[in-house]
């Protein structure tokens, strides 16, 4: 997440299939980019490095705003995409959770903005 308040998307994909694994796992992903003017500028090059990678089923599920205040410690999620639509910020929230870099920080959400 670029620092900052900027575009961001929310993104799902299944995982490249695992030797002897039979079944595959969804994955979300939130992604960001200082400067991006539309989501589809977000969203391109962080699908392209999903391909590469070998996930399948990609899926762009809305899109937003993202601040990210790294020496508050705050991260807010809100706004919507006219492109791709609103994302679900409590999907994007526990996503930003999960991730170890932003443990120490307060994640909120809210519909309200662009």
């Amino acid at each position: 997440i670029d620092e900052g308040k900027n575009k961001y998307v929310l993104i799902s994909a299944i995982s490249p299939a695992q030797k002897n694994c039979a079944s595959s796992k969804v994955h979300y992903f939130v992604t960001s980019k200082r400067g991006a003017p539309y989501h589809r500028n977000v969203a391109e090059p962080f699908v392209e490095t999903l391909e590469e990678c070998g996930y399948i089923s990609i899926q762009i599920l809305g899109g937003g705003r993202i601040e990210c205040d790294r020496n508050e410690k705050k991260i807010l999620i809100y706004g919507f995409s006219y492109g791709f639509g609103r994302a679900d910020h409590e999907i994007s929230q526990n996503v930003v959770r999960e991730d170890p870099r932003y443990k120490d920080f307060k994640i909120s959400w809210s519909n309200e903005g662009y």
